[in-house]
């Protein structure tokens, strides 16, 4: 540890404080050679900036002195709610929430923050590490092409991309302008609040979009919880079938997709996915690892992690190991699909 740089553990601490998985700083700090103390440093002053408002698109022009929504919130793990922004350096994350696409005139306060102040923050933290935006509803309406947006170049601006999917031109159209500019690191897809079945195909516009989206060279993470059912069996499948047939479509870095439930369990046995013989053990939750190495290229290999949380509830009276993967499978909630590529001593 003595001769890795202080900037590389920077570097590593920001990354894992930007990772959703990221929960516990504990392991981090028993790191020695003093490279602990630089963990809780950073740690301690990393920031997230939220910002809360009704829409991301204005269809008329407006006087952005007069019209408020809420103040930002500033948080980090060890900092209560905070009005007053941090050192630029010390901001990691901007998050935006809007509960729907248009912001209606009125949805404005009466007093907060303007929204010349809100698009002026923004701007600040163009080059945050995570610029996170989420929306709750889709009008069925197109977007006007007058429209004004809340950020210039609002299509551009966000790494990182959740919808709430609805089958509305608003959505289609919002959509395929984030992906035709390749900018999304990570986008998910969850289930429409009209049509919440499991088991419904998305629509051939919708499929195609993913395909490519997960293709995409920026692409970290796809999470598809629209169509939990479609997504275990077909896209999966197709990915599978790619990986296997042309792996060099697959870029030389580790990406993931991830949906809700789990695939069949025959699924994986057809394909030859290995046990890794572990159930590993979360805070409320259950994980099975499996494992299917390439044919051919031995630096790739896919794992499928299923979660399961139904056995938290009688956890001192069932041995978790005991349980077939069946019965696992048959209550999971969650799977991580993640398409690997490990180089020199790790390629095994």
């Amino acid at each position: 540890m003595d001769t890795v740089p202080s900037a590389f553990v920077f570097s590593l601490v920001e990354t894992l404080l930007t990772s959703n998985n990221f929960w516990r700083l504990e392991h981090m700090e028993e790191l020695g050679c003093g490279y602990g103390s630089i963990v809780r440093e950073v740690y301690k002053v990393a920031t997230t900036c939220s910002i809360t408002t009704p829409g991301v698109f204005f269809k008329t022009p407006f006087n952005e002195d007069r019209l408020f929504v809420k103040a930002p919130i500033f948080s980090g793990a060890f900092l209560a709610g905070k009005w007053k922004p941090p050192l630029l350096k010390n901001l990691l994350k901007l998050n935006v929430r809007s509960r729907s696409l248009f912001f209606e005139e009125d949805d404005a306060l009466l007093e907060g923050t303007s929204i010349r102040e809100i698009r002026r923050l923004m701007e600040q933290f163009r080059h945050v590490r995570v610029r996170e935006l989420a929306i709750e509803r889709f009008p069925s309406a197109t977007v006007p092409r007058t429209s004004i947006a809340l950020v210039p170049d609002l299509v551009t601006f966000f790494n990182r991309v959740s919808l709430r999917y609805d089958n509305t031109d608003s959505c289609r159209e919002f959509l395929l302008a984030l992906v035709e500019e390749k900018k999304l690191q990570r986008l998910e897809l969850n289930h429409s609040l009209v049509d919440r079945s499991p088991n419904t195909t998305p629509p051939h516009w919708l499929q195609d979009t993913i395909w490519n989206t997960f293709f995409q060279p920026q692409l970290q993470q796809l999470e598809v919880n629209s169509h939990p059912s479609w997504a275990s069996r077909f896209l999966l499948h197709f990915l599978l079938q790619k990986w296997l047939s042309e792996p060099e479509t697959f870029l030389e870095t580790t990406r993931s997709l991830e949906f809700d439930g789990a695939p069949p369990i025959d699924f994986l046995r057809i394909y030859g996915f290995g046990s890794t013989g572990e159930t590993l053990s979360h805070e409320d939750y259950h994980v099975r690892p499996f494992l299917l190495p390439h044919p051919r290229s031995r630096e790739r290999i896919v794992e499928i992690e299923v979660c399961n949380g139904s056995f938290y509830e009688n956890d001192d009276e069932i041995d978790v190991e005991a349980v077939s993967d069946d019965e696992f499978f048959n209550e999971g909630f969650l799977s991580r699909v993640h398409f690997r590529f490990n180089r020199g001593d790790n390629a095994k």
